[in-house]
């Protein structure tokens, strides 16, 4: 199933949707689209649903991708069974307070400053 991204523009958010088993083929590939996308851009915020989506341990190898940051803010909004990756890909990042872990999307949406009514 994959991962796909929508870019609003407007509100400055990239808008990002797991589902399945996720494996770092289909991360990196998510990555290269996503970054040459006309429409990207670095001062943008991103609000990742990770909710049904699993990750496979494939994707560990990502660690360095982690480093390098892409957006603003980032809050991950994960599932159980993606939890654990939603936690180590925190703990690889820079610890500036621009990537946060979260449970339940209205509270991502929150801390982002976006309308919580809206789950895209």
């Amino acid at each position: 199933m994959g991962l796909e991204f929508k870019i609003d523009t407007e509100a400055g958010v990239v808008y990002t949707v797991g589902r399945g088993i996720l494996s770092y083929e289909e991360f990196n590939e998510y990555r290269e689209n996503l970054i040459s996308h006309g429409d990207f851009n670095k001062n943008y915020y991103h609000l990742v649903d990770y909710r049904k989506a699993s990750i496979d341990r494939s994707v560990y190898q990502a660690r360095q991708s982690a480093k390098t940051r892409l957006f603003a803010k980032v809050a991950i909004v994960a599932g159980e069974k993606s939890y654990p990756f939603a936690q180590r890909f925190y703990g690889w990042t820079e610890d500036d307070g621009a990537v946060m872990v979260f449970l339940d999307m209205a509270s991502a949406r929150e801390w982002l400053g976006l309308p919580t009514e809206n789950d895209p």
